[in-house]
């Protein structure tokens, strides 16, 4: 069995040595036969020259300006040569000794019943201190004014599930991944592993308080784009907490810090 890693780069060189060295410690001991594949988006600063240092663990890699991360992941989509596939971004890591159970857990699954398989990721600091564990999620939590959902540094999708081109949505700049999960969802459920799998940094587009209301547009867009019916409490507080977030930040130039809730 082999797992095809995608990683989007732009100007990341700080981050990205962290998850080459976690890639690379894997891939020299073979306890897990990874692909990895890198699409950059014409980084200018030293991110090209690291990436180009470590090429013996990158196994597909491609530079170019593009419209984005969804529109990188498209493209690293069409190297896609093992049987499962894992997203990180520049900075996240992989958690050497669970990843080898996992992995043999992950063999086991039959993908015509299974197509999306998900572990325990670990939200830490840009220290690295521990923050909160991402574990198994409820069909019920509406908290993010959608479905709760898995993050994607944790959940294995079957290659199957990209056979067709520009799988992710590129009018989305943060929720894209959203709607391919929740599109996925429709054609396989969610199977859970209580196994953490990855670190990943708080540092996202969709967690920093001063782009609440992008994130709010966006969901709001998923619903209509999936189609499924929103409760009406979940909604009226979203909305309330992403309007009051926007006027402190905004307006009160009060520095919030970044969400930590389910992705």
């Amino acid at each position: 069995m082999k797992i095809s890693i995608i990683t989007s780069t732009y100007n990341c060189q700080n981050e990205l040595q962290k998850t080459i060295d976690s890639i690379k410690k894997i891939k020299i001991n073979s306890i897990v036969n990874i692909e990895w594949i890198i699409v950059d988006g014409a980084s200018n600063d030293k991110t090209l020259k690291l990436i180009e240092e470590n090429r013996s663990t990158v196994d597909h890699f491609i530079t170019e300006p593009d419209q984005g991360i969804y529109d990188a992941w498209n493209k690293a989509c069409q190297f896609i040569t093992g049987d499962w596939v894992l997203f990180l971004g520049a900075g996240d890591t992989l958690i050497e000794s669970k990843v080898g159970v996992f992995f043999n857990l992950l063999k086991a699954v039959n993908p015509t019943e299974y197509k999306l398989v998900y572990g325990n990721v670990r939200l830490l600091s840009e220290n690295g201190n521990y923050i909160k564990q991402y574990s198994k999620v409820s069909i019920n939590d509406w908290k993010n004014c959608r479905p709760a959902l898995p993050s994607h540094q944790g959940t294995f999708q079957h290659a199957s599930l990209f056979a067709k081109e520009n799988v992710f949505d590129t009018k989305y700049q943060i929720a894209a991944d959203s709607k391919f999960l929740l599109e996925s969802m429709k054609i396989s459920p969610l199977l859970y592993i209580d196994i953490d799998i990855s670190n990943m940094q708080s540092m996202g587009v969709s967690t920093d308080p001063k782009h609440v209301l992008r994130v709010k547009r966006e969901l709001l867009m998923l619903k209509n784009d999936i189609g499924y019916d929103l409760p009406l409490f979940p909604y009226l507080i979203f909305m309330l907490k992403s309007y009051i977030k926007h006027f402190l930040t905004h307006y009160l130039k009060i520095k919030l810090k970044p969400r930590t809730d389910s992705k």
